[in-house]
């Protein structure tokens, strides 16, 4: 019999990070559960932190060559063993010691998704929550959740893998098809996650692209029409230059600017 909980982990050449993630999976209070790790050949000493980590006969590395993050998680997923998986990326922590007892606590046989709060570790205002999207209330035409805390059962996601077509909203794609085949999404309202939020992560370039892959999700899986996808995409584009504009701010204007405004950046 497998664990409960496959966690899956990719990462490529972040020693640092990835020493913060198993830290916060050694604490938690409940043991059923499985570290894989897919690493994309690190050079650095990534591999050696994993392995001191790593509990032999529980967790796997496997450490090749992908063709990028969301090929990665496949690896990943196809790999686990888990009754729920959830991926956890480098740097990523789960928010404290008891998220995988409480996730636990509301597993039922009728569940498939159960997904949470995130909270943004910013390096200019520090902590921010973001709120998940009750999934009772729909999709919302967004990500309902980030990755890091949701928590999907394996044979379900195992036919909704992650599209590598996409670059950056293929977790998007997945949520919205599980959404509309009619599996029971279930909102634990607290947060599961840590996750930091560096200059990558607020490219402006990775926003247009993202944007215009919600577009293509909206329009393909969520079935919006063209009038509808269209003016959520020019509103996204809308929030995605106001955006740029308060990232070249000099530090402490941005910092002194109201936080429902830079929150806005996240």
């Amino acid at each position: 019999m497998g664990p409960l909980f496959s966690i899956i982990t990719v990462v490529l050449n972040d020693p640092n990070g990835i020493r913060k993630t198993a830290e916060s999976i050694q604490v938690q209070t409940e043991y059923s559960y499985e570290w894989i790790v897919v690493d994309g050949l690190s050079v650095d000493d990534t591999c050696e932190v994993i392995r001191k980590y790593q509990v032999q006969g529980r967790d796997t590395l496997v450490s090749e060559r992908d063709s990028g993050v969301y090929h990665a998680m496949n690896k990943g997923l196809n790999a686990a063993s888990g009754e729920f998986v959830v991926f956890l990326n480098a740097g990523d922590r789960l928010y404290k010691s008891t998220v995988l007892a409480d996730v636990k606590e509301v597993i039922s046989p009728t569940i498939d998704v159960i997904h949470g709060d995130v909270v943004f570790d910013t390096e200019r205002v520090g902590y921010i929550v973001r709120h998940s999207v009750d999934s009772t209330d729909g999709i919302n035409r967004r990500v309902f959740a980030s990755h890091q805390s949701v928590f999907i059962r394996r044979l379900v996601h195992l036919s909704h893998q992650f599209n590598t077509d996409f670059h950056y909203a293929a977790d998007y794609a997945v949520f919205s098809s599980l959404y509309m085949s009619g599996f029971h999404l279930h909102y634990l309202s607290e947060p599961l996650s840590i996750t930091d939020i560096n200059k990558s992560s607020l490219s402006v370039k990775n926003r247009y692209t993202m944007a215009r892959e919600n577009y293509v999700i909206d329009r393909s899986i969520l079935k919006d029409s063209y009038l509808y996808s269209s003016l959520n995409y020019f509103q996204a584009f809308i929030k995605i230059t106001i955006v740029r504009i308060l990232l070249i701010l000099p530090g402490p204007l941005f910092r002194a600017l109201p936080k429902k405004i830079t929150k806005k950046v996240y």
